[in-house]
């Protein structure tokens, strides 16, 4: 808008400086008439202040121009070097309490913020170097609060009122670079539209901007090139998207899809490859798009209706059976059983870009849903089963107008094992095989109970035997062979009872393997576990028949004796420290040294 109820066209070219189309006159701005100081223009901005708005202009060179008076247009003074590839790359703003919060992004220095007085250059977390900003984007979520989204060559950036942040950890978003970011209403949910520089288009469902989550896209068409330059929205929910090689644009349908029709230089566009965000739609959902070539404007309202327009004729071309061609009939094909392969041909007699005819099929009988929207007009079934279906074939012109869908009804014919009566006969017959087999089953089940049964005494009788050894090994130290601690705490208990109650003696020796750490620090732990089992075998000699040998801890053993005094205790350790003392040392692991046990008795 210009201000006085009428519009005006503003124009940035590489090379030709500044046009602007008002009133049906154009005005040019470049370098030879004085009015901008170089011709390369990279962006032109239009920023909200209090009491309107302000026109601005950034140059390839990286001056930014103030076009408030276009009479004469002001430099405006900014922080970055002025250098080629150093231009502001887009912008949004707004007024608060009458002063201006604008956000700029920039060729190499990221994001700047700017109040009205002064500049204040952004960081990002984790990125040093370079920030390729190319698109700024505001959202106002459910709950009031702004955020701020930017496309840039390191990723997808988020600023949600205090910090921006790269968001380099979100699964599936591509990690090519990014051009274009957009806010799409799908149904009344927002979804950030985000354009790649080789992956083609992510989608985030930003519901809630502080958790953004990955959209699907399976089923919708794809960008026809991966290199995606802009994505805007019109005010009837269609999307542009441009390309590398054309303009994509996608109508909503019913379903909650997209419809897609794709316009190239046989559609009118000067050129097939877009320029970075140089496309705009204005109020009356014209679709400018800038290209390589030139400046292109598509109007929706111009187009000829699809209901205006007649449809195109569809047919069945091929009908094949096992490699057989077959003439499609007027009423039910009966194909015979058996077969391979089955296939179909179809087109769409349009006379004009057939190759842009797209067609969708389903199978009733076989598959319940028609298939995607594809160039493909054949399609191929592998043995199929018996029964009756329906082929469905629908298809749409390169301008999207829809043809009359076709049909062919035709049935599969069962084989002859597959006829009803067979398969009685052959029923009655798995009938009385499974009562036979159950009767031999039953008869071999007898067999085998009288065979467990024998099993069961025998296995129980060896159960017994392993239980009871495992008892004894329960009770037994497994280095020295003599009874364990647990052993010893059992016998204790009982014979301190017994002991008790006969009012018999009971006497009790502690022996201890003198500097054994150092034995074993000296000769190996091999050769301590052979002195250990020597100086239990010693100590096992020295008792009783009736007196029992233990295991304490590592190297400490105790002896309980049955009906023994002072006196009896008193000699049996000393047949103890004897034997062991008395013990060479290859007999306990070493060509040298020699152990001897400091032992503690006592009877009671």
């Amino acid at each position: 808008p210009d201000g006085e109820g009428s519009e005006q066209l503003w124009i940035g070219t590489g090379q030709a400086g500044l046009a602007r189309l008002h009133a049906g006159q154009w005005r040019y701005f470049n370098e030879a008439n004085g009015l901008l100081p170089s011709n390369g223009v990279r962006t032109i901005l239009r920023l909200p202040v209090a009491d309107g708005f302000r026109r601005w202009v950034s140059l390839n060179d990286g001056q930014l121009l103030d076009l408030t008076d276009e009479d004469q247009p002001v430099p405006v003074t900014v922080p970055w070097r002025l250098q080629l590839g150093s231009a502001i790359t887009d912008a949004v703003g707004r007024v608060v309490d009458g002063q201006p919060d604008w956000w700029f992004g920039h060729q190499r220095d990221g994001i700047y913020h700017h109040d009205g007085s002064q500049w204040v250059r952004q960081t990002v977390n984790g990125l040093s170097g370079d920030w390729v900003v190319l698109d700024l984007l505001e959202q106002v979520d459910a709950h009031g609060r702004r955020w701020l989204w930017a496309a840039s060559q390191q990723g997808l950036a988020r600023h949600d009122g205090e910090t921006w942040e790269l968001l380099t950890d979100l699964p599936g978003m591509p990690d090519d670079g990014l051009r274009a970011v957009a806010l799409i209403d799908e149904g009344g949910r927002p979804v950030l539209w985000v354009g790649s520089n080789q992956t083609g288009i992510a989608r985030l469902d930003v519901s809630d901007p502080a958790q953004p989550a990955l959209a699907p896209m399976a089923d919708w068409p794809a960008p026809p090139d991966p290199t995606v330059y802009s994505v805007l929205q019109d005010s009837q929910g269609r999307v542009y998207i441009c390309t590398n090689n054309g303009v994509q644009q996608l109508t909503p349908t019913a379903a909650g899809g997209f419809s897609e029709r794709v316009m190239t230089r046989r559609d009118g566009l000067v050129h097939d490859e877009c320029n970075t965000l140089s496309q705009a739609i204005d109020r009356f959902d014209r679709y400018f798009v800038g290209t390589l070539g030139g400046l292109s404007v598509y109007d929706p309202a111009q187009a000829p209706a699809a209901a205006r327009i007649r449809p195109k004729r569809l047919l069945l071309t091929d009908l094949q059976v096992d490699g057989r061609s077959l003439q499609p009939p007027d009423h039910g094909l009966q194909i015979e059983a058996d077969i391979r392969e089955l296939r179909l041909g179809y087109t769409l007699q349009s006379g004009l870009r057939e190759g842009e005819s797209r067609y969708r099929t389903r199978l009733l009988g076989y598959e319940t849903d028609f298939g995607n929207w594809t160039a493909e007009h054949q399609r191929s079934f592998s043995s199929l089963p018996p029964g009756d279906y329906r082929f469905q074939v629908e298809a749409r012109d390169y301008a999207g107008v829809d043809a009359e869908p076709i049909e062919l009804v035709f049935a599969v014919q069962a084989a002859w094992w597959e006829q009803p009566w067979i398969r009685l006969a052959l029923l009655t017959l798995l009938a009385l095989l499974a009562a036979l087999a159950v009767l031999i089953y039953n008869r071999n089940l007898r067999l085998r109970q009288i065979a467990l049964r024998k099993e069961v005494s025998l296995r129980t009788a060896e159960l017994r035997a392993a239980n009871s050894r495992l008892t004894e090994l329960s009770y037994q130290d497994p280095l020295t062979g003599v009874a364990n601690r647990r052993r010893l705490t059992e016998v204790l208990e009982n014979e301190r009872v017994r002991a008790h109650t006969r009012q018999r003696p009971l006497g009790l020796i502690v022996a201890d393997v003198d500097h054994f750490k150092a034995y074993n620090d000296q000769h190996g732990h091999l050769a301590g576990d052979v002195a250990l089992r020597a100086v239990a075998q010693a100590l096992q000699q020295a008792v009783r028949p009736q007196d029992l040998v233990a295991r304490f801890g590592g190297e400490e053993f105790c002896c309980l004796l049955l009906d023994a005094d002072e006196s009896t205790v008193q000699a049996v350790a000393e047949r103890m420290r004897q034997l062991v003392q008395a013990l060479t040392p290859r007999q306990l692991g070493n060509e040298q040294a020699g152990l001897t046990v400091s032992l503690g008795y006592g009877s009671r």
